[in-house]
């Protein structure tokens, strides 16, 4: 069935809308709700209910609601959150080549990571968590994080994806054995 966006006015079989019958796609949808939730939160207001909330974008009665929902769904939330981080995993990868490790070949994804080409990936994490004011937790910048990082700066140069064992030997030998 072809629908148009109200919005964007875009047609097409491959827009994706809310099986809901709504006349708006979900692009559309998801920025009105990011515009109404910036506007109320600007207010000092909940975003749920519109209520004070003095202490973050949450009232304490809509915090609470929240807590107890993930609660109960504690087992969903987490498959759903695993998924997310897979396919972001995946998009940074085909982003960079492809899942395959570009020093041996090895394309099993549980074992590629992504590469700092320059050899420099522990100074540049210690300038993106003081220039994005992160905390210098243990794992505050590697992993999903990191990949959110380059997604969000549409994928820059300088990185390449390379499996663990790869990457290891060059971040501590300077080469790779496969490298001869």
């Amino acid at each position: 069935m072809v629908r148009t966006c109200r919005h964007c006015e875009k047609t097409s079989l491959e827009t994706p809308f809310y099986d809901d019958g709504r006349s708006v796609c979900k692009a559309c949808k998801r920025k009105d709700i990011y515009t109404r939730r910036t506007a109320v939160r600007l207010k000092g207001l909940c975003i749920e209910c519109s209520q004070p909330a003095p202490d973050g974008p949450l009232c304490s009665a809509c915090r609470e609601v929240h807590r107890l929902r993930h609660h109960d769904n504690k087992v969903e939330y987490n498959r759903k959150a695993r998924e997310r981080r897979q396919r972001l995993k995946m998009d940074v990868f085909n982003a960079y080549g492809g899942p395959r490790c570009a020093c041996c070949g090895e394309d099993h994804a549980e074992f590629l990571t992504i590469d700092h080409i320059d050899q420099n990936g522990a100074q540049h994490r210690r300038s993106l968590q003081s220039e994005l004011a992160w905390a210098p937790v243990r794992g505050s910048m590697c992993g999903a994080t990191f990949y959110l990082w380059l997604k969000k700066n549409n994928y820059p140069s300088g990185f390449r994806v390379l499996c663990f064992n790869c990457n290891f030997a060059i971040g501590h030998f300077g080469k790779c054995p496969h490298q001869g």
